[in-house]
């Protein structure tokens, strides 16, 4: 008897920032390239990561997987008024990415940067940090089972 297996691919565990402060050419979007391998494609999978200082912004930074939107990552508001703590907190999101997003060989995970109230020219965005991004999948492979 078979059944199948549920892994994981780490797509990155160091932060990442995204917003003004990313690199140039990097601030409206940041990609992440990642590579996937014995995936059942027909599956859905779970999109897992930390985020932290994300505390301005008046819209939802939206996340693609190879140009096509999987959601979006919320804003928090944990603080009172004129407390900055939400800036040290990471906090914990996941998403359902649907069946068919990611492919067998070569992804890109694209995560936009969202504005904010007092956006300028200069200051666009809400910068915010992102860690620990894992995607859990199902896999083409069988598990063996031993019988008695």
């Amino acid at each position: 008897m078979a059944s199948f297996v549920q892994d994981f691919q780490i797509i990155r565990e160091t932060p990442l920032l995204i917003g003004d402060g990313a690199p140039a050419g990097d601030r409206e979007e940041r990609e992440i390239p990642f590579n996937m391998h014995d995936i059942q494609t027909n599956q859905p999978c779970i999109l897992h990561f930390e985020v932290r200082g994300l505390v301005v912004a008046t819209e939802n930074p939206v996340v693609e997987i190879n140009n096509r939107k999987v959601g979006e990552i919320d804003r928090f508001h944990l603080r009172s008024k004129g407390s900055d703590g939400e800036n040290h907190f990471w906090l914990h999101q996941s998403l359902i990415v649907p069946a068919s997003r990611v492919i067998n060989g070569r992804n890109t995970l694209e995560i936009t940067a969202p504005g904010w109230r007092d956006s300028n020219t200069s200051d666009r965005y809400d910068d915010f940090q992102i860690r620990n991004i894992v995607i859990f999948y199902r896999t083409h492979l069988a598990a063996q089972t031993i019988s008695a």
